[in-house]
């Protein structure tokens, strides 16, 4: 682990205004680098969404570029720091969103008596964990407006989240980014992108300033090796969907 991600690991993000946690991440360098690249694949008059945005950095980051973002994020603490922030055009919705709307559990790591938010997840964490039971719906169930981008960032729990949107993204066809790590799922990660390619998307992943084909993607040698050291800049775990009709 890098000297940088060990300062922001050791940050009480939840007492920090999202306005300064977002600046610090940029002067710290640990800004994802897919989030540079939204502005030269959309078009910004609409709406996006933030589907498990944690503290809100990324939703600070569309807010500057869209003219509406509706964040989602099932963790109290999170969403009362992207309320903090100045920027007027956030919705912030304290909920998870899957493929059906109810309750379920959401677990959250605990190391050295400390809740570690940003590694929360509705399934199974391993070790020590507090649990919490979170309100469901679906992305269909919101009139959110025109939604011209989709991240994700749901710790292995895309599928549902998927499946719960899929009138939206038919609809509006939306460029989406969307975390997917094989470390996270019991099946084989090939589901997920197979699910957004019916859905009439073509996938590619970041490589320096390149765009690449997923086909081009190899679990062995862009996730495996990097296990051990998740925030290299090689561990390839964003992988952003394009319509099909589409020409980048």
């Amino acid at each position: 682990m890098n000297i940088k991600k060990q300062i922001w690991q050791s940050t009480n993000k939840h007492n920090l205004q999202l306005d300064s946690l977002y600046y610090y991440s940029r002067i710290m360098r640990i800004l994802e680098a897919e989030i540079f690249i939204v502005n030269a694949l959309v078009n910004r008059d609409g709406t996006a969404v933030d589907i498990g945005a944690n503290y809100g950095v990324w939703s600070y980051h569309l807010s500057k570029i869209f003219r509406r973002v509706e964040a989602f994020e099932p963790i109290k603490e999170c969403c009362d720091v992207i309320r903090s922030t100045r920027r007027k055009n956030i919705n912030v919705h304290n909920e998870a969103l899957s493929s059906s709307p109810g309750k379920l559990e959401l677990h959250i790591p605990v190391e050295k008596s400390e809740l570690l938010l940003q590694s929360a997840r509705l399934g199974d964490v391993g070790g020590q964990f507090e649990s919490r039971v979170v309100s469901v719906k679906t992305l269909d169930t919101y009139s959110v407006g025109k939604v011209l981008f989709i991240k994700i960032d749901v710790e292995g729990h895309e599928i549902e989240v998927l499946k719960g949107a899929e009138r939206t993204i038919r609809q509006f066809k939306p460029v989406m980014i969307i975390e997917i790590e094989q470390r996270h799922l019991d099946f084989p990660m090939d589901e997920v992108f197979k699910l957004v390619e019916s859905y009439g998307y073509n996938a590619f992943f970041q490589s320096g300033r390149k765009l690449r084909p997923y086909a081009q993607f190899s679990y062995k040698l862009d996730q495996l090796p990097y296990l051990d050291n998740l925030s290299s800049v090689a561990y390839v775990h964003n992988f952003i969907f394009l319509p099909k009709e589409q020409n980048r």
